[in-house]
């Protein structure tokens, strides 16, 4: 019995022996794969780790290159400014000094017409034409002697006129819309279309109207031709919104004449310049479509000929323009800036006359509607003011033709 038991118990013992070796190679197999596993997430770790450290470096870089893009913005620009003060400003500062010292100046309308010895500038500046008692004064800048001429406080009786520089000195404002000086001219009641010529001089310091318009006419286009004449198309009349008519004014007769060439688009809104040529370039603006009769933003060109008194269509804009500026350049091209798209635009195009083609030209430094262009004595440009006023504040800016590039100036602040 005694035997037996013992045998039993080494067979006990024998399975504990089989149970522990089990045990022991289970538990180093876990142990393997525990090491393996540990092994596998260093690894992951460390290459999270390392990717982590790239996209810090990478962080690092894109700030580095940012703030010296930013450095080197801001050096361009005090670069621009220095220019600006040195070559541009000489001729206009006294003149910004002047907005800014007159608060009850809201707007400037247009600066332009360089008068006869082309050193004077006219301006006509506007108080708030959103709101009651709206005038609209005219000043005559000095550009060499920087001064203001106050030639009298003169309170126009339109607005939206087509203007344009005689060779005699004068400054035509033809037709518009009759200002509601009670009221603002954005007033809902405001006035009938014009159908006649403002005739301002500065030496004689008189404003006289003159003339009958064939159609009474505003936001219409209107260039000096070679011959003398006043060449006048498209705008709006008091019953119809897009015009196809022309007519021609003489500052000798000071009589107007119908054109019986019919623009081949009624358009408003629109550009117009004489080329070199002696044609008329007549770009963009507000088109009617005659079988929907639905009007459409236009990127259209016709070139009218005053000798044959016919039109052609040109090459189109790149973009559609609406209250843009057309612009002739000493070297026979047009520079086309800036007007309505869906947004003001800063774009520019240049129409070369060679080839009848629109190339990209360099963007403005703020986007500009209803602005003004004018030379100033040392060949620039000058652009002023347009609807960039709904941010708030007049701007303006130099363009420089030799440089094919835009300064921004002073805010008139």
């Amino acid at each position: 019995m005694s035997k037996k038991n013992d045998d039993d118990d080494d067979d006990d013992d024998d399975d504990d022996d089989d149970l522990t070796k089990v045990e022991k190679d289970y538990f180093l197999k876990n142990i393997d794969e525990n090491e393996n596993s540990n092994n596998v997430n260093e690894r992951e770790r460390q290459m999270e780790r390392e990717r982590e450290r790239e996209n810090i470096e990478a962080e690092e870089r894109i700030e580095l290159e940012k703030k010296e893009k930013e450095k080197e913005e801001n050096e361009r620009k005090e670069e621009d400014m220095r220019k600006w003060e040195d070559v541009y400003g000489k001729t206009v500062n006294k003149f910004v000094n002047y907005y800014r010292n007159n608060p009850q100046i809201k707007k400037i309308t247009f600066i332009g017409g360089v008068i006869k010895g082309g050193n004077k500038i006219v301006i006509l500046f506007e108080k708030d034409q959103y709101r009651p008692n709206y005038e609209s004064i005219i000043r005559t800048y000095d550009e060499v002697n920087q001064e203001i001429d106050v030639v009298r406080d003169r309170i126009l009786d339109r607005f939206m006129f087509t203007r344009v520089d005689l060779p005699n000195g004068e400054i035509a404002l033809f037709g518009g819309q009759k200002a509601d000086q009670e009221k603002g001219i954005y007033h809902r009641t405001r006035g009938p279309v014009l159908d006649n010529v403002a005739l301002f001089n500065n030496d004689k310091e008189t404003y006289v109207i003159s003339g009958k318009m064939i159609v009474g006419r505003y936001l219409a286009a209107a260039v000096l031709l070679q011959d003398g004449r006043v060449f006048i198309s498209g705008g709006s009349s008091d019953r119809i919104d897009c015009l196809d008519s022309c007519e021609f004014y003489d500052p000798t007769t000071k009589n107007f004449t119908p054109c019986s060439a019919k623009l081949p688009d009624a358009i408003r809104s629109h550009a117009a310049v004489l080329l070199a040529n002696g044609e008329v370039l007549i770009c963009g603006g507000y088109c009617r479509d005659q079988k929907t009769d639905r009007e459409y933003l236009s990127r259209s060109v016709f070139i009218y000929d005053p000798r044959t008194n016919k039109f052609r269509k040109g090459q189109d804009m790149n973009h559609q323009r609406v209250t843009h500026t057309a612009t002739l350049l000493p070297n026979g091209d047009v520079l086309i800036c800036g007007g309505m798209r869906s947004m003001m635009a800063r774009s520019t195009e240049i129409y070369n006359h060679p080839t009848g083609r629109f190339l990209m030209g360099p963007d403005m430094k703020r986007g500009r509607s209803c602005h003004s262009v004018n030379f100033l004595s040392n060949g620039s440009l000058l652009l002023c003011g347009g609807d960039s006023t709904f941010l708030g504040r007049e701007t303006w800016e130099i363009y420089d033709p030799d440089a094919n590039n835009f300064f921004l100036g002073r805010e008139f602040e």
